[in-house]
């Protein structure tokens, strides 16, 4: 039996329009891109307890410079956890050469020292729910960011708060939020300056995902 000859329609040509950012030039040697906020990236991600409370039991990161791997460890609850788990993720940290951390000390030394101090972008999957399960408590955010909430992160006034704001299911804005103390010296307050406050630099790949995607993870 002899197949039928299909012809072919030949293929449309579409004009393709991309929309980027300009690169405004090399940044001054011995200086970042004005496009990069610091050289440091630090990504964690949390694991829960099961019910309701879906508290925290322990997390993992990695800290990155240049994209390059220079630390990862692990953090925990020790109020979520006995003995007997915490000496069971010692033991596997201890084998693998992984840092290991209560949960305070990791906000102190990685999600202050190097996201809020350096810079440093500080990445997750559904972000919002994990720095949630790091945070001491919790409020009503405020000005620019009214309508969402406040995540107190640390006993020491001097460091920031973390506000977020849900935009959508898929997406949120996050920043740190000023502390409490006064940032600007009498001098400068007289000549009605202020010192500058850093929001800091947060990527939920959940929304970039869904951007790139077009569907929920």
């Amino acid at each position: 039996m002899t197949m039928p000859k299909v012809e072919l329609s030949q293929p449309d040509f579409l004009s393709i329009a991309i929309r980027t950012y300009a690169d405004h030039g090399k940044a001054r040697p011995g200086t970042m891109p004005p496009y990069i906020q610091s050289k440091y990236a630090l990504v964690f991600d949390c694991e829960t307890t099961t019910d309701e409370t879906q508290a925290l039991r322990f997390g993992c990161f990695q800290l990155r410079e240049d994209g390059k791997l220079i630390e990862q460890g692990m953090f925990h609850d020790p109020l979520s956890m006995d003995a007997a788990e915490i000496a069971l993720l010692g033991a596997y940290a201890l084998k693998r050469d992984l840092t290991m951390l209560t949960t305070d000390q990791f906000v102190e030394s990685y999600i202050y020292k190097f996201g809020y101090d350096l810079g440093a972008a500080i990445i997750g999957f559904n972000l919002p729910f994990d720095l949630s399960r790091i945070a001491q408590s919790w409020g009503i955010a405020r000005g620019t960011m009214k309508g969402g909430f406040t995540l107190r992160m640390s006993d020491d006034k001097r460091r920031p708060n973390i506000a977020i704001k849900h935009i959508s299911s898929r997406m949120a804005l996050i920043r740190f939020v000023g502390p409490f103390v006064q940032r600007t010296g009498r001098g400068m307050r007289k000549r009605k300056l202020i010192t500058p406050f850093e929001r800091g630099t947060f990527i939920d790949v959940r929304t970039l995902a869904a951007a790139l995607l077009s569907k929920s993870f």
